[in-house]
């Protein structure tokens, strides 16, 4: 069974040559493929678009940003919030970042969880 529908699987292939163009040459091209690939034109724009958020950087402005909260003594950054999340306890810490164990902060759910956070925001304290 194909995990890709026919159109994903043309919009992926189209992808690397919409890519390969110029940004200002894009709409252009794009405007080309409307006629040749009508099912997968619209996947195509939205990978073009994503692709661009993060070349720009603006896909940095979606991710869940960290608020401060109570904190404890001992704990440092215990308390703060991350995305819908509470930081309870740092369970581990590595090159690529720190494990936290947490909760949800509105207690939509009774379960703790796992947040990975990167070593740009390896201090939740310092943001």
């Amino acid at each position: 069974m194909a995990l890709l529908t026919p159109d994903w699987q043309r919009a992926l292939a189209l992808l690397d040559a919409g890519l390969a163009l110029p940004a200002d040459a894009r709409e252009d091209w794009l405007d080309q493929m409307a006629a040749q690939e009508p099912g997968a034109l619209p996947l195509l724009r939205k990978l073009l678009a994503a692709h661009g958020r993060v070349q720009t950087h603006e896909l940095l402005a979606t991710l869940p940003k960290v608020l401060r909260g109570p904190q404890t003594a001992d704990s440092g950054t215990a308390g703060l919030q991350v995305g819908p999340f509470e930081l309870l306890e740092p369970l581990g810490r590595g090159g690529m970042g720190s494990v936290w164990r947490a909760r949800y902060a509105d207690a939509r759910l009774k379960r703790d969880v796992a947040v990975k956070l990167p070593a740009s925001t390896d201090d939740p304290a310092a943001l």
